[in-house]
């Protein structure tokens, strides 16, 4: 970023929590931070069975009783 001058970096005001603040946050961020990994993961998974499962639903290949086994199967 060429454009950003030692200056800018000097002038540039940060917010600082005080110690209650950081140490209220510091209890709650890690479950947090679990949570949002976790529906990442979910969230590609369901991508994955979406992907794997439509064009063979909308072909007619599959029946939806089949894909719902097939999830049970995974799941």
């Amino acid at each position: 970023m060429g454009h950003i001058q030692r200056q800018h970096l000097v002038s540039a005001l940060v917010v600082v929590p005080n110690d209650k603040t950081l140490h209220a946050t510091t209890a709650f961020m890690p479950s947090m931070l679990d949570q949002s990994v976790r529906n990442q993961l979910e969230s590609r998974t369901l991508v994955a069975l979406r992907d794997a499962l439509l064009p063979n639903l909308l072909s007619g290949e599959i029946r939806v009783t089949d894909a719902e086994k097939m999830i049970g199967e995974v799941a």
